[in-house]
């Protein structure tokens, strides 16, 4: 599955490629030239698709556009991005999944068959060899390899961009959030910060730096006090926008975590009751009415505490 839909990074990305500008500028930045100077960037149009799957139920792509071939009338291809900040073993047949499920759609609406180029964006820390489904089926013999399904993915590694060259990028929100995914620790996060406060009058009316400061109080541990100084330069309106929004998130991260605290304490009692209960050779049907607990919860925990 893609990354949780809510994900700070899934969120600011697609906050981001909504805006046809930017993600122009985002293609002619990252995408290959031969693939770019094919496409008629121009006609790049976002697609909110959902692929229903009888078997898996819904499964979202991260981001689909459709744009127009240059010098070729009315032919169309797709480009899905599929967007990791962590590595992911089986990411292939994710993407395989998409791209038939995407040719399954394109079959009911009874539209002809349309091309579909994968990009792969990734911005994790740890370095990542992607694995195709060929690599995946690689203690098979090279003669059977003809069976199995093989497609080119584009990657983009946003790690091997240098923060200086991201912050040469013209469209200002474009650059801003590539800068902030791009630093990996709370004292690069500050700097990229500092360096979109100083281009605050590029950011209209400063909502974009909002989203930007929100983003990182949840992929970063700053302090509010260091966020209060990076920001002391803005407008007073704004700051104390920023101030508020960085405070809700902070209150909003207290709740939840009192709230996780809860449940786990919770689950911890309950699992006291069943390793008990059936140490005392209560049947495990019994303890299911005892606890609300199906058998198959009753089972993975009886087995985590080794009794069964």
């Amino acid at each position: 599955m893609p990354e949780n839909l809510s994900s700070p990074h899934d969120i600011l990305l697609k906050d981001l490629l909504q805006h046809k500008t930017e993600a122009i500028a985002f293609f002619e930045k990252f995408l290959d030239h031969k693939i770019f100077e094919l496409i008629d960037i121009q006609t790049l149009e976002s697609q909110n698709v959902t692929y229903i799957s009888p078997d898996l139920g819904s499964r979202f792509s991260d981001i689909v556009f459709r744009v127009k071939l240059k010098n070729a009338k009315n032919i169309r291809l797709s480009i899905l991005i599929e967007h990791k900040s962590a590595p992911d073993k089986y990411t292939s047949l994710q993407i395989l999944r998409y791209i038939v499920e995407a040719h399954d759609k394109q079959l009911k609406e009874k539209k002809d068959l349309e091309l579909i180029i994968p990009v792969l964006f990734y911005h994790g820390k740890e370095n990542w060899n992607y694995k195709s489904i060929k690599d995946l089926l690689h203690k098979y013999p090279k003669s059977l390899m003809g069976f199995v399904p093989d497609y080119e993915v584009f990657k983009i590694n946003l790690k091997s961009y240098p923060q200086e060259e991201l912050a040469e990028i013209k469209e200002e929100y474009l650059s801003a959030c590539m800068l902030v995914m791009n630093a990996d620790t709370a004292s690069k996060s500050k700097k990229a910060l500092q360096e979109i406060v100083k281009r605050h009058k590029k950011f209209g009316d400063g909502k974009q730096i909002l989203k930007i400061i929100r983003y990182l109080y949840h992929v970063r541990d700053i302090k509010i006090n260091d966020i209060e100084e990076i920001i002391e330069d803005l407008p007073p309106t704004l700051i104390e926008e920023a101030m508020t929004t960085y405070q809700q998130a902070i209150e909003i991260g207290r709740k939840e975590g009192i709230e996780k605290g809860i449940e786990k304490g919770i689950e911890k009692e309950q699992s006291k009751v069943v390793v008990n209960s059936f140490k005392n050779n209560i049947s495990i049907s019994m303890i299911s009415n005892i606890t609300g607990l199906d058998e198959s919860s009753l089972r993975r925990i009886l087995k985590d505490n080794g009794l069964v």
